[in-house]
């Protein structure tokens, strides 16, 4: 967190303001003059008016009339209930008199003493009244308690997420970190699940043995101790005292006083409560602090009761924002330019960072990698685990890159925190697998490709295979030119080419045997779809399945159209030979190559 933390501290100083100069505190008012001598037999004079306290409100009254004491506790009594909207609905009715009649008190006091005078400091803005705090998890009931989990009414049905398309979940550099729609969905999704989601023990023995397994077992983690995380989606604290108490409720020490390893047991339920519990909170600092680095508005309450989804998806951002900020393939000038005006667009501004773009770039690049180290961070990899597989697939393929990105230009060196990241997150040695099967695919057999600059392989024309000249030709048909446009990543013709391509890579590997074909399957089962019992298929309802969840489709394009293919923050584009030409559909582009 520590370190996170200081990332943040120095993108914001390179854009802080030195702070206001406070204002001058008004001088003390003169003493009042004194009286004159009185005259004889005159009444003795009146006392002079003691002078305000500096710094003190004059306590001048202001008479409202009845339509404004009766706006003021309409307001008073809204408030109140939005103020007890999570009480159950007899502590609500029962509590509600009170609290109304609090607010109207503080309400009626403003509203006397609004009126400044020329003694009294500057008007401050009326400060908002806070919430009661949540009920203590730990004395609610179980009623009480199933109401934090799920708090929506009856009836109430998830938004969905954009269907499948050529049955393919996700493609390529796709910001879905930053579509509001997407995020709400995924977070509606965990609550709807969470709503269903009941622990049922059975053999309070068999699940002493799951909690407590014999020696020389991996130890579970407090994840799969309460049955919480991984495939269950998301989870909060009220999800975590849920769990807890179903648990211990039938492992409890008196319930199974012949079983040795109850005692055992109920510890390690105790401990794995407090260790979630602290997770949750470090996993909302780490949120806060990838937000911090760029213009986002604060998170929602919902993403914020669960923040597994909301982490991995600014850890994305951060990810994306560096790679799209930096040309990747060959990038022509005007394409260049375009991608610099295209990040204070409405639909660029996701990368647009609260510091410059350089200043973004150099803190994540610094030798001591500080945003990189957050990279390493366990909870890191709990919200990794809590999300849908097409967004854990895009994941590594970003970090897979950017770790790529800065060996091609440091003479294949990287910094030492690689190792850590790569520890964290083993699954990316599987998808650099499968990507030296397309490196290898893509050039002649037995043919040794020269080396360039910083020891890069350049390909000669006649390095490429007959597979990948083919496909060369439909990327540069189908792609616009890059002096003139680019795609986004949700261009149909882009994604009918790319799910093309990917099937006829992929499909190959499924029906070939040997050591080689083994290890391909196991790496594409990272990009297949994965079952619709994972926690957001309430917001697919009717949609058809996908065959895969993501498709690596800047991998693809950049592998396959090296020397002429880019990819900027504006999206993914062919150069050419500079001659204008007109962009194809992937359906006429396959029949033209086919001529």
């Amino acid at each position: 967190m520590e370190i996170l933390a200081a990332a943040r501290a120095n993108v914001e100083a390179m854009t802080t303001a030195p702070p206001p100069v406070p204002p001058a505190r008004a001088p003390a008012p003169p003493a009042p003059l004194a009286a004159p001598p009185a005259a004889p037999l005159a009444a003795p004079p009146a006392a002079p008016l003691a002078a305000p306290p500096v710094g003190k409100k004059c306590e001048v009254e202001v008479i409202l009339s009845d339509e404004e004491r009766t706006a003021l506790a309409q307001r008073a009594e809204e408030m109140a209930l939005k103020s007890l909207q999570n009480l159950p609905p007899e502590k609500r009715t029962k509590a509600l008199p009170a609290v109304t009649a609090g607010i109207l008190k503080r309400l009626l006091s403003q509203a006397r003493n609004d009126e400044p005078t020329p003694s009294s400091p500057p008007h401050m803005p009326e400060r908002v009244e806070a919430p009661p705090p949540p009920p203590a998890l730990d004395t609610c009931d179980d009623e009480e308690l199933e109401r934090l989990r799920c708090s929506h009414r009856v009836g109430w049905a998830p938004k969905e997420l954009p269907p499948p398309q050529d049955g393919v979940e996700a493609f390529g550099d796709d910001p879905w970190f930053a579509q509001l729609e997407v995020r709400e969905a995924l977070a509606e999704a965990v609550e709807a699940h969470h709503g269903s989601f009941k622990i049922l023990v059975g053999d309070p023995a068999a699940e002493i043995a799951r909690i407590c397994p014999s020696e020389g077992s991996a130890p579970l983690k407090s994840g799969a101790v309460l049955r919480l995380g991984g495939a269950n989606g998301g989870f909060g604290e009220p999800d975590v005292a849920y769990a807890y108490r179903q648990l211990s409720r039938a492992l409890h020490p008196d319930k199974n006083p012949d079983h040795p390893h109850a005692g055992e047991a109920f510890r390690r339920l105790k401990e794995a409560q407090d260790e979630l519990k602290q997770s949750l909170e470090q996993q909302r600092n780490v949120l806060r602090g990838f937000s911090a680095l760029f213009r986002v508005k604060d998170e929602g309450e919902l993403q914020m009761k669960r923040p597994q989804c909301a982490l991995l998806a600014e850890a994305s951002r951060l990810l994306g924002a560096v790679l799209a900020l930096t040309p990747q393939g060959f990038v022509p000038p005007g394409a260049l330019q375009r991608a610099n005006a295209f990040l204070r667009l409405p639909e660029g501004t996701w990368a647009w960072s609260t510091a410059s773009t350089e200043a973004l770039l150099a803190q994540w690049r610094d030798e001591k990698g500080q945003l990189l180290e957050a990279f390493t961070e366990p909870v890191l990899r709990n919200a990794y685990d809590c999300a849908p597989k097409r967004y854990r697939a895009q994941f590594l393929c970003l970090l897979a890159r950017a770790a790529q990105l800065e060996s091609d230009a440091s003479d294949g060196c990287v910094r030492r925190t690689w190792s850590k990241v790569f520890e964290m997150f083993p699954e990316i040695q599987l998808w650099q697998e499968l990507r030296q099967l397309i490196l290898k695919k893509r050039q002649v057999h037995g043919r040794r490709p020269k080396r360039g600059a910083h020891g890069l392989v350049k390909m000669g024309e006649a390095d490429w295979s007959s597979w990948a000249k083919r496909w060369r030709k439909l990327i540069l048909a189908v792609l616009p030119s890059g002096e003139e446009e680019a795609a986004a990543w949700s261009d149909p013709e882009l994604r009918k080419l790319c799910a093309a391509l990917w099937r006829d890579f992929a499909d190959p590997l499924e029906k070939e045997d040997g050591e080689d074909a083994a290890t391909a399957r196991r790496c594409l089962n990272l990009f297949r779809a994965e079952s619709r019992k994972s926690s957001d298929v309430e917001c697919q309802q009717g949609a058809a399945p996908a065959e895969w969840a993501f498709v690596p489709a800047s991998d693809l394009l950049l592998l396959l159209g090296e020397g002429f293919v880019g990819v900027t923050l504006e999206g993914v584009f062919a150069a050419g030979d500079g001659a204008r030409r007109a962009r194809l559909a992937f359906a006429s582009a396959i029949f033209r190559t086919m001529m």
